[in-house]
């Protein structure tokens, strides 16, 4: 059986989302968060910008156009403020990256759902939205902490 790319680069994606939430939870003790953030986001750009020269990816520059641009300039903002937000939660009292990283994974439905009511070829069945659902249900049960009795 053959394992489809987008599948095993997807799953190391999430390898490396874990990686990054348990990384960010360690070195954010004792340090501001946005300091924090600023120094993620400078490794960052830094390494993206050495593989796409490594890959020889500077070529496809010639492709951009102002509407592609504008998008990855908002994904940035969006990204880096998501990374904000959440280096600030594992900051707080509280802020176990247990409990940060399951609300995190409330994009996922989120998304969904965006990408159902703005993209035009996002069409979900029963059994996706039952999906949809057990994310958010399984995010509440590994966030949610019952008070002492």
């Amino acid at each position: 059986m053959q394992i489809a790319p987008w599948l095993v680069y997807a799953l190391l994606g999430a390898v490396m989302a874990a990686l990054a939430g348990i990384f960010a939870k360690i070195g954010t003790e004792g340090i501001d968060s946005t300091f924090a953030t600023a120094i993620r986001a400078t490794v960052g750009t830094i390494y993206v910008l050495l593989v796409t020269t490594l890959l020889g990816k500077w070529p496809h520059a010639r492709n951009l156009n102002l509407r592609a641009l504008v998008f990855m300039m908002l994904t940035g903002i969006a990204g880096v403020s998501s990374w904000l937000f959440e280096y600030h939660a594992l900051t707080l009292p509280g802020g176990m990256i247990s409990k940060v990283a399951a609300l995190d994974k409330l994009s996922v439905p989120l998304t969904v759902v965006l990408a159902v009511l703005l993209l035009k070829n996002e069409k979900l069945m029963s059994w996706n939205w039952i999906g949809v659902i057990l994310i958010v249900v399984g995010a509440y049960l590994v966030a949610y902490r019952p008070a002492n009795p």
